[in-house]
């Protein structure tokens, strides 16, 4: 539990993934220094920056709908949600891979869906929604499949940002 929140997520995960990528003495070039990214725990908290995901494109023939973003004011590294009535077949990333190349985890009847760089990509600020996520369904999902709760969502820096349903 790398931020001391009481439970594992894709935050430790994000944290864990930027210590092993750039390691003890980071520099940031132009800034003078450098900084530690392997010191845990880390509890930052962004609450100025929220981050909105939604339903939209339902399509009951092809069997799928998409997950939409919103970040208008911070660039998203990792994001973990749980949907519900809903029983997830996969989840493919729509985001442009050059820009955001995420691995997608999700549960089979858990409804939880995972996405994470491991690499320095993160999905660029935007204030209007774009398609995250195509999610493939085995039951007949009805127009109560909802996005029940969105766990967890941190920024390049594996810092924790509010997020919401719209």
């Amino acid at each position: 539990d790398l931020n001391v929140d009481g439970r594992i997520s894709v935050t430790d995960a994000s944290l864990l993934a930027s210590c092993l990528a750039y390691g003890r003495l980071h520099e940031h070039f132009g800034a003078g220094g450098t900084h530690d990214h392997c010191i845990f725990p880390v509890k930052v908290n962004n609450t100025q920056d929220t981050v909105y995901f939604s339903m939209q494109n339902y399509n009951p023939t092809g069997k799928y709908f998409d997950v939409a973003i919103r970040n208008n004011s911070k660039e998203v590294n990792a994001y973990q949600f749980k949907m519900n009535n809903v029983q997830i077949v996969k989840a493919v990333n729509l985001i442009d891979s050059t820009k955001y190349n995420a691995k997608i985890y999700t549960t089979l009847n858990k409804g939880t869906v995972i996405g994470l760089s491991y690499q320095d990509s993160v999905i660029l600020k935007s204030p209007t929604k774009k398609s995250l996520l195509r999610i493939y369904f085995a039951n007949n999902a009805t127009i109560n499949a909802c996005i029940d709760e969105v766990s967890d969502v941190t920024d390049g820096n594996g810092y924790s940002l509010v997020a919401k349903v719209e």
